[in-house]
């Protein structure tokens, strides 16, 4: 009887610990777009579809859109980098960084793009101010830091709001707002 009820604690404990643990509001389940609410401005809406998946386990989000591979995030402020292309004198990297708070979760995300040769030739030029400011930012060596969105996901009852900007190519930002219910 003892090992049961030592085992019973045990468990519970790890179970109570998960939930605990969880960072942001609880965004998890399946949800549609509300119905006229296409994202306007360009903003791009993070590139999420009228229908989403998302599941929510300690501090990572696994959002799943139609026709698209699944995107992790680490809720906790970590930097995420993927690796989008590699080449000669050309490297491009995504780098993530998600942070909850108890009422949303903010997604950034920037695109590192390495376009020098180690021996200092360069291959592709930018338009980037960062670029010429800052040759040596992020975690590519020699590569620039560009913002390419910020992303905003609340939960308010069965409302999901999803509110994207990104950076317009004149120097302002477009920015998109789109609302999921359950």
């Amino acid at each position: 009887m003892r090992p049961l009820l030592i085992l019973s604690i045990a468990l519970a404990t790890g179970i109570w610990s998960e939930t605990a643990s969880q960072l942001g509001p609880d965004v998890s389940g399946r949800w549609v777009r509300e119905p006229g609410n296409v994202p306007g401005g360009g903003g791009g809406n993070a590139g999420w579809g009228p229908n989403i998946e998302i599941e929510q386990l300690g501090n990572e989000l696994t959002v799943r859109s139609a026709g698209k591979a699944p995107t992790r995030y680490k809720a906790d402020g970590t930097e995420v980098v993927e690796s989008l292309a590699k080449a000669p004198c050309y490297e491009q990297s995504r780098i993530t960084k998600t942070v909850a708070t108890d009422r949303a979760f903010t997604i950034t995300t920037w695109l590192m793009t390495r376009t020098t040769c180690y021996h200092g030739e360069v291959r592709l030029p930018t338009d980037d101010p960062e670029a010429t400011s800052n040759p040596g930012a992020g975690r590519i060596h020699g590569a620039a830091k560009r913002l390419e969105s910020v992303t905003t996901v609340a939960r308010v009852g069965g409302q999901l709001t999803v509110d994207a900007t990104t950076p317009a190519p004149n120097g302002t930002t477009r920015s998109s707002s789109s609302t999921y219910r359950k």
